[in-house]
């Protein structure tokens, strides 16, 4: 609402701005005894027409204030802030998943990583949130690291016990996996006030396939998954929270 608000504002201050410019220089009436070129129209008419030309300007004014977005775009350049959304998803997510064939249970890995656009050392914190076949973290985890400009860091969740849901193939033994990865975080540049939010949930959903040519053996999988983002945020204002959890990116 606020960008509408102050694209509204531009306009009123382009029309006061035109009309103080036509007084002082004698605008209006100069274009006024240009009557031969709209020889078809009254003198009332004419002045209708130099003056709607404010209005116009305005007009203008304000589809290119919201048509640029110049509202966050000066925001950015008079903020100490990142711009926005300088902290983004790089790659794609991954999720590994280590079973026993006839255990009931399994180890899940979810990886997320977060690249820093900025050239810019930032300092990141919040909490993670994750669900992994129905079972949720014992509680959120708090996450807080500092990450270089144009660098990653990966948001990393492990979770242990995690039910496992199996189908008996001819071929052998497909086990299935939905996850969702939630993260909350505030980033700001090092010792700055300002921070900025960002929140996304990642979610995996596959399937593996499982020989059971040794069912006592140790699997672990690590395959490409189909990913969904949702319920993605971005925001001015951040609040503040303090914790450890994080992996830096391998090369």
């Amino acid at each position: 609402m606020s960008k509408y608000i102050s694209s509204v504002v531009v306009g009123l201050l382009a029309w006061i701005t035109v009309r103080i410019i036509a007084g002082a220089f004698g605008l209006n009436e100069k274009a006024l005894q240009l009557g031969y070129w709209l020889p078809h129209l009254s003198a009332e008419q004419r002045s209708f027409i130099v003056s709607s030309a404010a209005v116009l300007i305005g007009i203008i004014a304000v589809v290119l204030w919201l048509a640029l977005n110049a509202d966050d775009r000066i925001r950015n350049l008079l903020s100490s802030r990142p711009e926005l959304g300088s902290l983004r998803v790089e790659g794609k997510p991954t999720a590994k998943m280590a079973v026993y064939p006839r255990n009931p249970a399994c180890s899940v890995e979810l990886g997320v990583d977060l690249f820093n656009t900025m050239s810019k050392l930032m300092e990141v914190e919040g909490k993670l949130f994750a669900t992994i076949n129905g079972k949720d973290l014992d509680q959120p985890m708090d996450a807080s690291f500092p990450i270089n400009g144009n660098a990653s860091k990966t948001l990393f969740v492990r979770m242990e016990d995690v039910p496992v849901r199996t189908v008996v193939q001819t071929d052998g033994l497909e086990h299935h996996l939905s996850a969702h990865l939630r993260y909350e975080l505030t980033y700001r540049y090092a010792n700055a006030k300002h921070s900025r939010r960002t929140c996304k949930t990642v979610s995996w959903t596959f399937a593996t396939r499982a020989a059971p040519e040794n069912p006592g053996a140790r699997q672990t999988v690590v395959m490409p998954v189909i990913v969904h983002f949702s319920d993605e945020i971005e925001e001015w204002n951040a609040g503040n929270n303090r914790g450890t959890a994080f992996r830096s990116k391998k090369a």
